[in-house]
């Protein structure tokens, strides 16, 4: 797979025009955090009509607690929204229950926001003022309930409206899940494509999902070290 990849961007390197040259930026650290907050592990950013930015990051462990005869997981990953200025506006979902691992978010015409999260298995919806609007997927309670169907944790919003999921499972990448889900935007599961694996059509450890219009969608595959075009028929 190295190999491929290799020969892949070297073939791309020489269609690039000889005068290509690095391109001239500047950087800066634009969001201000109250002095008692802190950012982590970003692992999401996304912008809304207004220019407010969200940031979906991991700034802490999860916290067990013991339950009856099961341990409950929560904690470990805020939501915060900043102004098109960068000064801080609130926390979003602050002790939400599947707030774990952050893993991406995205915000959509309407200016709602999904996050992603990793080891909650879960796509949390917010509305634009900031209170829960659908959850998709099942948090299992414990690493000892079977959980072979491991619910959606990647997404992406395509032209048609539709929410394309990933069921890879977070503890067992390619022995479990792999399969893609398409949904309309209310969770109504309209279809259902793929397995785990490394051959093309298969999926492992998924990683995000994105369509930029018609059925043409880009997995990417941490697992498999590569982003897979998927045409749908």
């Amino acid at each position: 797979m190295k190999r491929i990849a290799t020969l892949l961007l070297a073939a791309a390197a020489c269609i690039l025009p000889a005068a290509a040259q690095d391109i001239a930026f500047s950087g800066s650290q634009p969001l201000v955090l109250p002095h008692d907050t802190f950012m982590g592990s970003a692992t999401g950013v996304a912008t809304n009509s207004k220019g407010h930015v969200f940031v979906y990051t991991r700034n802490g462990s999860p916290t067990i607690t013991l339950g009856g005869s099961r341990s409950f997981a929560h904690g470990g990953s805020s939501l915060y929204e900043f102004g098109a200025d960068g000064k801080f506006i609130r926390q979003i979902g602050k002790q939400v229950y599947g707030f774990l691992a952050a893993q991406a978010l995205r915000v959509d015409a309407q200016d709602n926001i999904w996050a992603v999260d990793r080891y909650s298995s879960m796509v949390i919806k917010f509305h634009p003022d900031g209170t829960v609007a659908m959850l998709l997927g099942r948090k299992p309670e414990s690493v000892d309930v079977p959980t072979p169907n491991t619910p959606p944790r990647n997404n992406g919003a395509g032209a048609h409206q539709y929410l394309f999921a990933s069921n890879t499972n977070p503890y067992n990448d390619l022995d479990h899940g792999g399969e893609i889900t398409k949904l309309e935007l209310d969770g109504r599961v309209v279809g259902k494509f793929g397995h785990a694996g490394k051959q093309l059509k298969e999926f492992g450890t998924t990683t995000g999902i994105d369509c930029r219009g018609g059925n043409t969608l880009y997995v990417a595959e941490a697992g498999n070290w590569r982003v897979q075009k998927v045409v749908l028929k």
